[in-house]
This record gives structure tokens, sequence and C-alpha cells, in this order.
């Protein structure tokens, strides 16, 4: 998790890892962001509603999302996230889990045109 991430709190910027330290242990909460290729991909995952000043469209939020391993408790990730209001805990997780595919798919086209060996063709 970079050090220096800031986001906006009520009472100035706040450092993305003070915020997730300072989570409760009735914060977190044992979710799967679905079965991947080794079983269910469970963590413990946090959610905080960020502050709007009114900078925001109507029905919008900001919010952050923390996972963190249950092997490794100090192996913290966190997606900052703006999307409708109207979006559950369940429906962002999902999101997030499907990150991996959004990847692979990039990875697997950058192969195919030899940008993973950075490579430039013209036509």
């Amino acid at each position: 998790m970079p050090d220096r991430q800031t986001v906006a709190d009520l009472d100035g910027r706040r450092r993305v890892d003070t915020l997730v330290a300072r989570a409760s242990a009735h914060a977190w909460h044992r979710v799967s962001a679905g079965l991947g290729e080794r079983g269910e991909r469970e963590y413990d995952r946090a959610w905080a509603t960020l502050p709007n000043f009114g900078d925001l469209p109507a029905g919008y939020t900001r919010t952050m999302l923390a996972r963190r391993s249950l092997d490794d408790p100090t192996d913290i990730a966190y997606y900052l996230r703006f999307h409708p209001a109207t979006i559950d805990r369940e429906q962002v997780v999902a999101v997030a889990g499907s990150r991996w595919a959004v990847e692979e798919c990039f990875q697997a086209a950058k192969d195919q045109c030899g940008l993973d060996h950075y490579q430039v063709r013209k036509c």
C-alpha cells in the first residue's frame, strides 16, 4: 500500500494507511469475491464512505474498500471508488474481484502485439 496516498477527510487530508489502521475489528467482514483458480477468494474487507464536499453529481458517492489477507493481516490492499450511491458492498467487491480477469486480458493483448518486449511496430 502506498504510504503517501491520501484522501479527503472531514478535518483535512488523511493517509489511506492511517484510515485503514483506524478501522475497528467490527469494521472487517469476511467476504468472497467469487470462485478463482484456487477456490473461493475470501478476504476480510472494510468499507468506508468518504466525505462529500458538494463536488459530486447527485446520487454518487466516494468509498474506500480495504482488503486484508486472511493469512497475513499486514497485507492490505485498498480500492478508492466513485460510484452510484445505490451500489451495495457485494457489487463493489465483485467488481474489485474482476480486476484480475481484466489484467489478464490486457496482458494477453500486449503479448499478442509484442508490447511485452517493449516493441513498437509500424504498419
